[in-house]
């Protein structure tokens, strides 16, 4: 049962950052509360523990990657679900 929820957990989280690093943030934002709220009825329930500390750590780590691309000058280009970093030194104006 416990290796059932390792993979489980781990092919929920290799989803999610796929779809959070490929997809429009609006997309991501609704995907994000829906997971959430499912997350937090497992919690209540006491077996899902560590699959919440898991999306926790996967969104941490998602805005630590953003705020290490803004600081590279790095910006985010929201087209929908063909959103892309681009670097703000290629772009002319």
């Amino acid at each position: 049962l416990l290796y059932w929820i390792l993979v489980r957990s781990s092919l929920l989280v290799g989803i999610i950052w796929r779809l959070h690093l490929h997809s429009g943030y609006s997309l991501w934002v609704r995907i994000w509360a829906h997971i959430g709220t499912l997350s937090r009825i497992r919690i209540l329930s006491g077996v899902w523990l560590w699959h919440w500390h898991h999306l926790c750590w996967g969104w941490v780590i998602g805005l630590l990657g953003k705020y290490l691309y803004l600081r590279a000058g790095w910006i985010r280009c929201n087209r929908g679900l063909c959103a892309s970093w681009v670097r703000l030194d290629l772009i002319r104006l």
